[in-house]
Parts: C-alpha cells; sequence; structure tokens
C-alpha cells in the first residue's frame, strides 16, 4: 500500500471517529465537571497505549528513547492533548455541539499555517483559497443567530479557538519531531491524565457516575481520544502535502452536525447550514489538487514556474480520494 493510502485510510478513520466527540462530550458534562469527563478518559486512553506498548518491540524503543525525547513527548502532550481538550470541553460547556464543533474546525486552519512556517511547505493560491473559505465558514458561525446553544459565546468561543491553535501547532511538531506515535501517545495522555486530575481537584468535586457515563467515558477514551488520536497522527506522518489531509478533515463538523441533530436534537441553524457549505467548499478546492497518476500537464507546468519542484513529485505519486 502507498504512502498516499496509508495517510487517507487512516485519517479517513480519525474523521469517522471524530465525527461524534463533540455529542459524546456534550452528553457527559451535564452530568459530570469538563475537568472530570477530561481526567478519566485520558487515563483510559493512557492505559490503552500502555498496553499497546507493552510488546517487546515497543519496550525496546521505549528503552532507547533518552530524556530529550521523553521531553518532546511531554511538550507534544501537553500542547495535543492536555490543552487542546481542556479548551474544547470547556468550550462544550458555554456553547452548542455545533457551535463549538465548527468553530474548533480553526485547527485545520492554524495546521496549514504552521506547516509553511515550521514544515517550509508551500503556500499555494490553492491553499489560501480554501483556508479563507473555511475561515469565513467559522466568521459566519460566530455572526449567525444561536439556536439551542447557551453559556457564554465570547469565552466559549475563545476556548474553542485555543483548542485549535493548539491542536494545528501539535500536528505540526508531531510531524517534525517524527517519534514512534504509540509510545508519543502512551506519554501524551498520561500528561492529560495527571493535568486533568490536579485542575479537576483543586477546582471541582469529583462526582458520582452512572453506569451509561462510565461507558461514555470507556468510549470517549478508547475510540475518540486513543484511536482516532492515534490515525490521525499516523494520516499526517504518511502524508507527502499535509494541507491536502488537513482539508479533509473540514468533514468533521458536518459529520457532527447530524450526529448532533439526532443524538443532541439540536436544530440545524441557517448560520450552521452556511458555514458547512464554506468550508466543504474549501475542501473540494484544495482536493482538486489530487490526481492518479501524474499529474495534468497544466498542473505541472503552473508549479513549476513556480518553483515547487519537489511538490510536483509528490503529486505524481498520490492518488484520487
Amino acid at each position: 500500500m502507498s504512502d498516499a493510502k496509508k495517510s487517507f485510510l487512516a485519517a479517513a478513520a480519525a474523521i469517522l471517529i471524530w465525527g461524534t466527540l463533540a455529542s459524546t462530550v456534550k452528553l457527559l458534562v451535564g452530568g459530570m465537571s469538563n475537568l472530570q469527563t477530561l481526567a478519566i478518559s485520558s487515563w483510559v486512553a493512557a492505559l490503552l497505549f500502555f498496553a499497546v506498548n507493552m510488546t517487546e518491540k515497543n519496550r525496546r524503543q521505549m528503552l532507547a528513547y533518552g530524556p530529550r525525547e521523553y521531553g518532546d513527548m511531554f511538550i507534544l502532550g501537553f500542547l495535543g492533548m492536555f490543552a487542546y481538550n481542556a479548551f474544547y470541553f470547556y468550550g462544550l460547556t458555554q456553547l452548542s455541539a455545533q457551535e463549538a464543533c465548527i468553530l474548533n474546525y480553526l485547527w485545520p486552519v492554524a495546521l496549514i499555517v504552521f506547516s509553511c512556517l515550521i514544515l517550509k511547505e508551500h503556500f499555494t493560491g490553492r491553499k489560501a483559497l480554501a483556508v479563507a473559505l473555511s475561515f469565513a465558514g467559522i466568521v459566519v458561525v460566530m455572526m449567525g443567530k444561536r439556536e439551542g446553544g447557551g453559556g457564554n459565546l465570547l469565552l466559549g468561543s475563545a476556548a474553542c479557538i485555543l483548542a485549535a491553535v493548539c491542536y494545528g501547532l501539535f500536528s505540526v511538531l508531531n510531524k517534525k519531531k517524527n517519534l514512534d506515535q504509540s509510545i508519543t501517545m502512551m506519554v501524551a495522555w498520561f500528561v492529560s491524565a495527571v493535568g486533568g486530575s490536579i485542575l479537576c481537584t483543586v477546582f471541582h468535586a469529583w462526582s458520582p457516575m452512572s453506569f451509561f457515563q462510565v461507558l461514555g467515558l470507556i468510549y470517549l477514551g478508547i475510540m475518540v481520544q486513543a484511536a482516532a488520536n492515534l490515525f490521525w497522527a499516523i494520516g499526517i506522518n504518511y502524508a507527502k502535502n499535509t494541507a491536502l489531509v488537513a482539508n479533509f478533515a473540514f468533514l468533521v463538523p458536518f459529520l457532527s452536525v447530524l450526529v448532533s441533530t439526532t443524538m443532541l436534537h439540536e436544530p440545524l441553524s441557517l448560520s450552521a447550514l452556511a458555514a458547512l457549505v464554506l468550508i466543504v467548499s474549501g475542501i473540494l478546492i484544495q482536493s482538486g489538487t489530487i490526481r492518479l497518476g501524474r499529474p495534468h500537464k497544466s498542473v505541472r507546468v503552473v508549479e513549476q514556474l513556480a518553483g515547487k519542484g519537489d511538490l510536483v513529485r509528490s503529486e505524481e505519486k498520490s492518488v484520487v480520494i
């Protein structure tokens, strides 16, 4: 299987699972604090990755890493698991699942920007237009009439945007460091679990949980936080064009809206619908760079005139999605 196919399949699995994140957390934070939800689900994810890493191969790799590598994993965990989820879960207490999820999807925009700044990937006109349309969708949500949302719009929006910046930076740094993803995720979720537990103990009382809340936390920890984040990290690491994978992630708010209207019975607002149209338009524009086999001659000429020989060679190996 080619790297392009591996990247697509792994990212697609993450996207499908993440479509259930907002509704799952929204249901859970209705009966317990957002920090308790973060702490317990993070422990579930961390322990799952610990079990995965008990294979002989992974144990050898863990022993081979030194303080510098584990320090990098700590920073990645703080950004991509602890800070991201702490901000996002708080945002879900203030906004509807639709509002929080769509605002949170500034993170693929942040990923594109950080990939150009840190990974030195080319920022083409196609990428700029895709980012602009997707960002316009975020603006539409913030300016539209609220239907089913509660709490503080400003604080909730700020939290979701900060979460987006944290996860976009995490995704790029994770690709740059290129560490073993199972070990990185184990350390990252332990950082999130410890951080969430400390904050919950200091700022909230731990509350008893029902059977369904326990099941929800197990699903959140195993599928949404462990499996989906691992799939996404694999998809990004195999990607030849990080911005392309990032734009496909804009499908998550569309899936999330479908889930929230079904599970939470949230009304589909006109602003949310307009935002989704803009976001999907951005995806379609960016996906125009994908060709079967060798790219079209006009594409190669434009890229060569722009001095993007390396990008041309990577696109010649790509497949239709």
